[in-house]
């Protein structure tokens, strides 16, 4: 839930998050902040692990990003990419997914994308810079 809504990790330590919770099923528990964040980053990482040896077969892709505003008011940016396997599926994947720092502005995107870029895209993948 907290990253489908884009929800801050804080709010795992709010009463009325944990109440709930707990109202919804008292067997349930509210792991904390920190534990909650390792487990996102660390399966973010795996993910990033899998597409991009997914990638390495793929001889053309697309590569789409997006900023946005979270409901907490933090602007964020993405980085897709999407290919089609050699049965037709299509695939789409996040790469990247961070918090933009300032506003949305022409400035913002553009330090953003270079870096995304450079985290997201396999090596051996690179793309030209024009």
């Amino acid at each position: 839930m907290i990253s489908s809504t884009l929800s801050p990790a804080s709010i795992v330590d709010d009463e009325a998050y944990v109440s709930m919770i707990t109202a919804a099923d008292p067997r349930l528990s509210v792991v904390p902040r920190t534990t909650l964040c390792r487990a996102i980053t660390r399966r973010f990482s795996d993910h990033q692990v899998r597409v991009r040896a997914a990638l390495t077969d793929v001889d053309v892709c697309h590569v789409n990003s997006a900023m946005w505003t979270s409901t907490s008011n933090e602007a964020f940016g993405s980085f897709v990419v999407s290919w089609l396997e050699k049965n037709w599926v299509l695939q789409t994947c996040v790469l990247r997914c961070c918090v933009v720092k300032g506003r949305h502005t022409a400035f913002a995107i553009a330090a953003f994308l270079p870096h995304a870029r450079f985290r997201a895209v396999p090596e051996s993948r690179g793309c030209a810079d024009r």
